[in-house]
């Protein structure tokens, strides 16, 4: 072979592993959205996280002290609180953190799912008594723990329904009159509302066209974003950064509706 030839059969052979690449670059096994795979740390701090898991886990616990309160409005107000206690305890189990409650992450979310679905006091007392042990770092031996990926925990709808009550609270505690003063409480928001909008992203039964899946995925990482900048800025205590980053957060939820709330 000579040797015009054999840089001629070498060339095509580099040309045709250059198309390979991009091939294998396009297709569905490569990630669509690098801001996919944030750390969680970068968006919702795990100590932030379960300081807003106890703050649910004392309100649960204390609307259920009574049998005779148990009625549907409570029962639904408590399967609303799980459900956003589910997706936080799946922050906790994805956060790249060394923390306390990693271990017991997967145990938080099953009692939380169990929470969820309690239809009468008897169930839902036994879910909250689950669900404390676990937030107290004691994983649950009865049952197969969860796998824990990111992935929908809760039901989208619901969690929507939340996210404007969870938002109200965090508008409300970084007024300049409480900024320093909740700064637990509004950066414990802040972090619920980023791993709410990371858990979001990967629930894609409300999108009727699959062509819309990118377009969400988007809308749902812009929120969680805007959300982490919001905790970011109160842990700096940087009061007017806060404003600005709620001003995002607020703007990204409502470009959202205007394509998704239809």
């Amino acid at each position: 072979m000579s040797n015009s030839i054999r840089f001629l059969v070498l060339r095509m052979i580099s040309t045709a592993g250059l198309f390979a690449i991009i091939l294998r670059g396009a297709s569905p096994a490569a990630p669509d959205n690098p801001s996919a795979g944030a750390k969680v740390s970068s968006f919702a701090p795990a100590e932030d996280l379960a300081n807003q898991l106890n703050s649910i886990i004392a309100r649960v616990d204390e609307s259920l002290a009574k049998p005779d309160d148990f009625d549907d409005a409570l029962q639904s107000r408590i399967a609303k609180e799980a459900d956003v206690a589910a997706v936080i305890a799946l922050g906790l189990g994805m956060s790249d953190q060394d923390h306390a409650l990693k271990r017991s992450a997967s145990s938080i979310l099953s009692a939380a799912q169990s929470l969820a679905k309690a239809a009468d006091f008897a169930a839902a007392r036994t879910a909250i008594d689950s669900l404390k042990l676990a937030a107290g770092g004691k994983p649950s031996q009865a049952s197969a723990a969860p796998e824990l990926r990111w992935h929908p925990v809760a039901p989208l709808g619901l969690l929507m329904k939340e996210v404007p009550i969870i938002n109200s609270n965090l508008k409300r505690a970084v007024q300049p009159e409480r900024f320093k003063a909740q700064t637990k409480t509004s950066a414990g928001a802040a972090a619920a509302l980023a791993v709410i909008a990371q858990e979001a992203a990967t629930d894609h039964d409300a999108i009727k066209k699959p062509a819309d899946i990118p377009n969400w995925e988007q809308y749902c990482f812009e929120m969680r974003d805007a959300a982490g900048g919001v905790n970011r800025a109160i842990h700096a205590g940087d009061a007017e950064g806060t404003r600005q980053a709620f001003a995002r957060l607020s703007k990204s939820c409502e470009e959202c509706h205007r394509v998704f709330r239809r």
